[in-house]
């Protein structure tokens, strides 16, 4: 773990200058997933869970990789969005291993004399960790016929014609009497048939 930390430091980009205007799908992600593990560190710590916060920011690593293979060469916003990960990474990592993050803090800065121990604890920004579309099983009388992807935020109606007009399941509701609906936001759609 401790090595590909030190990995991440020697392959980040260079501070990057001013935040940039359009994000890409993979720069995006790495962001709601920065946002997400400065989150859940930050719970595991308040609730002395050290183990656990270490965990997340080993998938973090996992997450910033990923999305290094999921991106363009040249990605500008991918780079800044990089950088931010990793930046997030040595500063989430202090309150465990302290000469570690101040070791990757100096070689993300370098020439500052600014220490991680000195600086604010990071805040997680709700609205970039929330995620951009949810996936919803879509049901027949229990059984998972197809799924569709919204925006959390959809409206009821919206999903059900959405579940509906998915393909496999159009095709298994063709001819029958839909009796009841269930819908369990963010969750699943179930179809009660008759017949």
């Amino acid at each position: 773990f401790i090595q590909r930390l030190h990995r991440l430091v020697e392959g980040a980009p260079r501070v990057p200058s001013g935040m940039p205007q359009d994000w890409s799908a993979a720069a995006r992600g790495l962001r709601r997933a920065t946002h997400r593990t400065i989150g859940a560190v930050t719970e595991a710590l308040e609730g002395f869970n050290y183990n656990v916060a270490v965990a997340r920011i080993y998938e973090f690593t996992n997450a910033i990789g990923e999305a290094d293979r999921a991106g363009a060469e040249g990605d500008a916003s991918l780079e800044w969005a990089r950088f931010e990960a990793i930046e997030a990474a040595a500063r989430l990592i202090g309150p465990m291993m302290p000469h570690l993050a101040e070791e990757m803090y100096e070689r993300l800065h370098p020439g500052s004399a600014t220490l991680v121990a000195d600086l604010p604890w990071l805040e997680a920004d709700i609205a970039l960790a929330a995620a951009e579309s949810v996936t919803i099983a879509v049901q027949i009388l229990g059984k998972l016929r197809g799924t569709i992807e919204v925006a959390p935020a959809a409206e009821k109606e919206l999903v059900l014609a959405a579940a509906a007009a998915e393909t496999n399941v159009a095709r298994l509701l063709e001819g029958k009497r839909v009796v009841k609906t269930i819908y369990v936001p963010g969750r699943i759609v179930n179809f009660v048939v008759a017949g």
